[in-house]
């Protein structure tokens, strides 16, 4: 199983108690899967990406009038915002997200 989460439940932001509370329960939904499933040789993980520097997050920085390196500890995990890697497979960062469903 595959699950894609957000850095939120992390570094949760106000005004987003769903989403926030949304990609949480995938989060947990993983562990427990995992806990679960683990025993029979199957692999259960999520990703879960900080902001992203696109045009939508961009915008609505520059409407509050902040520049990403500064708000991006806020949203990310790693202090800064993830970069858009063009590639055949799904990636996280610079890393395929294919190993974390391949066999145990």
């Amino acid at each position: 199983m595959g699950g894609q989460s957000t850095a939120h439940p992390f570094r949760p932001q106000g005004g987003a108690a769903a989403h926030v509370s949304a990609k949480a329960g995938v989060a947990g939904l993983t562990k427990v899967a995992a806990i679960d499933n683990g025993k029979h040789g199957v692999r259960d993980n999520a990703v879960a990406p900080g902001a992203i520097d696109t045009p939508m997050p961009r915008a609505a920085l520059d409407a509050r009038g902040t520049k990403g390196g500064e708000f991006a500890p806020e949203l990310s995990l790693l202090n800064r915002l993830g970069r858009v890697a063009k590639s055949p497979r799904p990636v996280c960062g610079s890393r395929p997200i294919h190993p974390l469903t391949s066999p145990a």
